[in-house]
């Protein structure tokens, strides 16, 4: 189904308008006055075989725990590296203005079709952000005891607990989100606008 964001918060990357234009969004909507713009999604294997889809990000984090976690990453079954860190996002052009944003990954435009893989206070100052292919397929290993736990988040819902030895598959999702716009908005002119509100 076709998504219409309004902004009710501060930022709202991925929203059309805010809340006062509301009304003037619904007089669009019923006139057929709008188009449709696709948004890439990935699709994650968890390890009983459950797939989830994200449109920002998938998240493995360390969670509540103290210690630092081990995640080997590969692109197409070629070792990337192994991050030893408080976790790893991986994300979509969308996603690339959320978590990974803050975690010092590249800001992408919505139609590069790739992946982002942005570790999250690597304890490694060699290891830094990486772009893949949307095309290419990705695996996550945790690197550590089974019978320690870690976290899995889809787009910041609620976490999934694993464990050491378990691997998540990352691929593009065969379908795309379609979201509602009004009016054609410059990228980068929708980027300088938001960073600096929500610099102030």
């Amino acid at each position: 189904a076709p998504l219409l964001g309004i902004n009710v918060g501060h930022i709202g990357f991925l929203t059309e308008l805010e809340l006062e234009e509301l009304d003037v969004a619904c007089k669009r909507l019923q006139e057929d006055a709008f188009y449709l713009e696709p948004r890439m999604m990935l699709q994650a294997t968890l390890p009983d075989g459950q797939t989830l889809t994200a449109l920002n990000d998938v998240v493995i984090s360390r969670g509540g725990s103290a210690r630092l976690i081990a995640i080997k990453a590969s692109v197409d079954q070629e070792l990337v590296g192994r991050y030893i860190a408080d976790g790893l996002i991986v994300s979509t052009p969308t996603g690339s203005t959320g978590y990974s944003l803050s975690a010092g990954g590249p800001i992408v435009c919505p139609d590069v079709d790739c992946i982002v893989l942005s570790p999250i206070c690597a304890h490694s100052l060699q290891h830094r952000p990486v772009v893949s292919s949307s095309k290419q397929s990705i695996v996550l290993e945790l690197d550590f005891e089974p019978q320690r736990q870690a976290q899995l988040s889809i787009d910041g819902q609620e976490p999934i607990l694993i464990q050491g030895g378990h691997k998540i598959t990352i691929v593009r999702s065969p379908q795309d989100a379609q979201f509602i716009r009004l009016e054609p908005k410059g990228f980068f002119q929708l980027i300088r606008y938001k960073l600096t509100e929500w610099s102030c």
